[in-house]
């Protein structure tokens, strides 16, 4: 019996397409809404001391609609597929980027945001949309509302409670009104490789929304 080589070009695909990855679908800020966010971001930098937060770095702010999880290499075609149906005949919506929140609590923050307005509700139903195309892939989804936001950075766990007061009694003296405005047109598939130096992105598919 003779055993046929397959050439490595075929090999490496082949391994690839086995592979598991961390995935998430999500919309890209521009780069004129990113501009802003970090201006927000050093702001709220100049009343804390360094380390205290772990900071979305520049051409990674995303509108996250879907956190996959792992996900099986050879699952993109369908995932992809669930994503063109969800948005088909989706018109865009279009949003202003203000209002500073946090996460769980404002006195505690954890997680600090930007909000929304304008079409919030669309957006919203864009992201059910997702959800319910792609159910079933990926792993469980979280059984919360929604909140549309774009992360500014994640309090280190290790922040003492001094920290977290001097941090929580800033919060409201930054100004994070009128950020831009945004037509989210455009909806991503993104790899999430984590790594020493955070995480690192590539996008695997695009959807155009109407």
């Amino acid at each position: 019996n003779h055993r046929v080589e397959q050439p490595a070009a075929a090999r490496n695909v082949r391994r690839k397409m086995a592979e598991t990855m961390r995935a998430f679908i999500a919309a890209t800020a521009p780069p004129e809404v990113a501009a802003q966010l970090e201006l927000v971001q050093e702001q709220i930098q100049a009343h804390c001391a360094e380390g205290v937060v772990r900071w979305t770095r520049a051409g990674q702010f995303h509108l996250t609609l879907r956190f996959l999880g792992t996900i099986p290499g050879d699952g993109l075609p369908e995932l992809e597929l669930a994503l063109q149906r969800a948005c088909q005949g989706n018109p865009s919506p279009h949003v202003q980027v203000e209002r500073l929140g946090c996460f769980p609590q404002a006195n505690r923050p954890r997680v600090l945001w930007v909000g929304f307005s304008g079409d919030v509700a669309p957006l919203c139903g864009l992201q059910h949309r997702i959800a319910f195309e792609t159910r079933g892939l990926g792993e469980p989804q979280e059984d919360r509302s929604f909140h549309p936001h774009l992360t500014l950075g994640r309090v280190n766990k290790a922040a003492s409670g001094r920290e977290l007061r001097r941090l929580a009694q800033a919060l409201p003296t930054i100004k994070a009104e009128a950020l831009g405005t945004w037509t989210i047109s455009q909806i991503d598939l993104i790899q999430s490789r984590l790594s020493s130096e955070g995480a690192q992105y590539t996008t695997l598919a695009s959807v155009c929304l109407a």
